[in-house]
């Protein structure tokens, strides 16, 4: 079948795409060679997670891979990590996310990201590759606007209270300054 990987150590990473030909395809026969592909990911590859389509401040594509139980970040970050620790804890709480993702169920949680920062979280598993995206936005940029309305809903519900408060009290010395001049014509 389809093989994906991305290679690299110490050197410069490659993106290696590796597929066995075969005389046959239908009968699954030995294969005769496999047709291998490699680039450089930094060129076309992650750009193709770094594009928004929306522009947000904090929301960002990453890829991961599975080497047995241990999860790892293939693409760069957008932001600086926070050290190693925030970025093992946002590993492992990703990593609890992953049996439901291989069942090629998509995904979504709030969890802590290599920053320490909180973030709403979608993930999708990768099959072929066992590799895995996460698409996240900080949980604070997501309910800004949610805030922001709320704010704008309490300054309007003041100043209908504030009006109505006028405008009853217009009334009531509207009434008073009636009642005053009909006891003087009395």
């Amino acid at each position: 079948g389809f093989h994906a990987d991305i290679s690299g150590g110490a050197g410069p990473h490659r993106l290696i795409f590796a597929v066995p030909v075969r005389r046959d395809v239908t009968r699954g026969g030995k294969p005769l060679g496999a047709l291998v592909l490699t680039m450089a990911p930094e060129r076309s590859f992650y750009a193709l997670l770094t594009d928004e389509t929306v522009p947000t401040r904090t929301g960002e594509v990453l890829l991961f891979r599975m080497d047995g139980k241990e999860l790892s970040y293939l693409s760069p970050f957008r932001g600086a990590p926070a050290g190693w620790s925030a970025q093992a804890r946002s590993l492992d709480e990703l990593a609890a996310k992953i049996p439901v993702a291989v069942e090629r169920k998509d995904t979504f949680a709030e969890l802590t990201d290599y920053r320490a920062a909180r973030v709403f979280a979608a993930t999708r598993w990768l099959p072929g590759p066992r590799w895995g995206l996460v698409l996240k936005i900080d949980r604070d940029e997501v309910l800004e606007e949610f805030h922001q309305a709320g704010r704008l809903a309490g300054l309007a519900a003041t100043l209908l209270i504030v009006a109505g408060g006028l405008l009853l009290a217009g009334l009531w010395y509207q009434r008073r300054g009636a009642r005053l001049l009909r006891d003087q014509i009395r």
